[in-house]
């Protein structure tokens, strides 16, 4: 696979997990997740999948040097958690009326120390549950919280978790899992991906409704608007992760196949694709850690905790 390059700066090194789904025109596009150096893939595995008909792999995040958990499906989702041991057995868990929209660039997956969090959304006019799902990973027990609120994307910084919505409503909690704070972001177009700095600045990406500028913006904790990087070329922003070790950025896209790099000075960017095909896909993003060479043992699949769950629909 070649790296393709947009460049408006250089672009830093990097390793990043991305969860590609491929857009062929075909029901069979492969769908899979892959280790990207500096924009060549040198990892590929494909995705387990779980429900009929429509299907995605969503947010990822490494969860450990030793695994990668994935929001992996849309109706019925699981949470795939991959293990980068080829001796090590991977796993699928499902939860009880966990689901996504059907809609490319939803779907949202954090972590806080032993913690996952997940998106959780309601899909069926029946009005199953939604809100936000906590993960023990250790106890393996799921609680659902902020019922109140469908969030499309999440993200975690120092002791909060964060949820935004399609409107641009970003809800902030503790660990307690009580809302601290709600802050309403200017409501001028589509948002699509949120990050979240170590001071608490949010990290959005955006599509105007004034202009269909496609966009970066970071925010001050309180919403006021900071700076905006315009990204075009690319497709439709989507999914955001941030390094807060070395502020570097990576945004996933829509429909296009490619992933932006930047960083937190939002002055540059840089862009590669992450499909094989030119007809692009979906891709979503997490920076790597410590990830050890491939193995050669076949990857077996264990369906464990996994609950059948009614089929939905999207609004």
């Amino acid at each position: 696979m070649l790296a393709i390059f947009i460049a408006a700066g250089a672009m830093a090194d990097t390793s990043l997990w991305v969860g590609v789904n491929e857009f062929t025109g075909s029901s069979g596009a492969e769908k899979y997740i892959g280790l990207y150096e500096n924009g060549v893939r040198t990892q590929k595995v494909f995705s387990p999948q779980t429900e009929v008909g429509t299907y995605q792999v969503r947010d990822l995040i490494q969860i450990d040097v030793g695994h990668v958990a994935v929001f992996n499906g849309t109706f019925t989702p699981t949470l795939w958690n991959y293990s980068l041991d080829p001796h090590e057995t991977s796993s699928l868990t499902g939860f009880t009326e966990w689901s996504s929209t059907n809609v490319t660039y939803r779907g949202g997956l954090a972590k806080m120390g032993n913690m996952l969090y997940l998106s959780d959304e309601m899909t069926y006019n029946g009005g199953e549950a939604y809100g936000i799902i906590q993960y023990d990973q250790t106890a393996g027990t799921a609680i659902r919280f902020a019922t109140d609120f469908q969030s499309m994307d999440l993200a975690v910084s120092g002791n909060y978790i964060y949820g935004m919505d399609g409107n641009g409503k970003v809800n902030k909690y503790d660990p307690s899992l009580n809302l601290v704070s709600t802050v309403t972001l200017p409501n001028v177009g589509n948002y699509m991906g949120l990050g979240v700095g170590v001071e608490g600045d949010l990290y959005v990406s955006f599509s105007t409704w004034l202009n269909g500028n496609k966009e970066i913006q970071k925010f001050s904790p309180a919403g006021t608007l900071v700076k905006s990087l315009i990204v075009p070329n690319v497709g439709g922003m989507g999914d955001i992760d941030i390094d807060t070790l070395t502020g570097a950025i990576a945004v996933g896209t829509t429909n296009s196949g490619m992933v932006v790099i930047t960083d937190t000075n939002l002055d540059s960017y840089s862009s590669f694709r992450a499909t094989d095909s030119e007809s692009g896909g979906s891709t979503f993003v997490a920076f790597a850690q410590n990830v050890p060479e491939p193995g050669s043992a076949t990857l077996i699949l264990l369906a464990g905790g996994l609950f059948a769950g009614r089929r939905r629909r999207s609004r």
